[in-house]
């Protein structure tokens, strides 16, 4: 499967790593035809399956449309988590209420050495699961790992002690599903297309099924984005589609560019700018914000009044209100309305 947009499996889940090829050659497998012909990738008839491991879960989930559940728990230190894992995530009620492509494992990551196990054991142990597990960060236990078919991490479910019953977590397990698979149909089509079509094709996969949040799951260090980031500049290299900005969003270069026009040719200069990357109509509510927020603190920087800074804080609030960042603005401005 050299070269697919959907990915292959590799590294120690005996796979290789997704566009080990060129990047612009691409394999068209009987999926990608039958989706070209305007099939969709069905729900296997069936229930959900378990494994033991992270590693055996990513191989028995198919690559496309496949998705892997991980549940990861402190057996020794988080009793809430244990229950969880007991009385919610395996009973045979959710395994029985969610699709074959779907693939339940869980991970326990235990914190204390115990009495029966000596500080030597314990560090095998925690390595063990370093192994299995990537470093990613999670604040609150238990959480659900989602993973696609071959191992990218998608999304963390966090925290998942809201999920009472078998009942309420299959949906939530169900929606992501759908995601993935609607991705994947999105990338199988991209493979098929070209140009602005195919950056387009490829940006709505990203967008749909997430893509990128993660990492790979052998290489904490190696985002699975960039390879499709990489394929979206080469179809389209004047960003035509408007996707590739929203998909990389460089913050960061783009705060950047704007201090520095505002240094060397002002506000409204740099304010130009900010309203030019806004116009883009697929900037999530997320990003939008956060170019709101640049723009305050333009506006912070360059002294303007204190009811110009206020107008400029209800823009960064009304994009997302209930954000971290949104919040922030609400209390700012409420400051400095009480500071006037």
């Amino acid at each position: 499967m050299n070269g697919r947009l959907i990915g292959t499996r590799y590294g120690p889940m005996n796979a290789r790593m997704m566009f080990a090829t060129a990047p612009t050659r691409f394999l068209q497998t009987a999926s990608v035809v039958l989706i070209a012909l305007g099939w969709m990738i069905a729900p296997a008839a069936g229930q959900a399956r378990t494994a033991k491991n992270v590693q055996q879960a990513v191989e028995l989930a198919p690559d496309q449309g496949g998705m892997v559940a991980v549940l990861v728990y402190g057996s020794d230190w988080n009793p809430a988590s244990v229950v969880f894992l007991q009385q919610v995530f395996n009973d045979s009620k959710l395994s029985k209420s969610l699709p074959a492509q779907i693939v339940l494992t869980s991970v326990d990551r235990p914190e204390a050495a115990g009495k029966d196990r000596s500080p030597e054991s314990r560090n095998e142990n925690t390595e063990s699961v370093r192994r299995e597990l990537p470093d990613v960060d999670i604040r609150t236990y238990p959480s659900i790992l989602i993973l696609d078919g071959v191992g990218r991490l998608c999304e963390i479910m966090m925290p998942a002690i809201g999920y009472k019953t078998p009942d309420d977590l299959a949906p939530e397990l169900s929606k992501r599903h759908q995601q993935i698979t609607r991705r994947d149909e999105l990338l199988a089509k991209a493979e098929l297309a070209s140009g602005v079509d195919r950056a387009k094709l490829i940006g709505e996969a990203i967008r749909e099924g997430g893509v990128g949040m993660g990492v790979w799951l052998n290489d904490v260090h190696k985002p699975a984005l960039e390879p499709l980031l990489q394929l979206m500049k080469i179809a389209d290299p004047l960003d035509q589609s408007g996707w590739i900005l929203p998909t990389e969003f460089p913050m960061d270069a783009i705060g950047d560019e704007s201090n520095r026009l505002l240094a060397e040719s002002g506000l409204a200069s740099a304010e130009k700018k900010l309203n030019e990357i806004l116009s883009n109509s697929h900037l999530t509510a997320d990003q939008r914000q956060q170019i709101q927020r640049q723009r305050f603190l333009l506006y912070k920087s360059s002294n303007q009044s204190i009811d110009r800074q206020i107008e400029i804080l209800e823009l960064v609030v009304a994009e997302k209100p209930e954000s971290v960042i949104g919040r922030g603005a609400a209390n700012w401005a409420k400051h400095l309305a009480e500071k006037k």
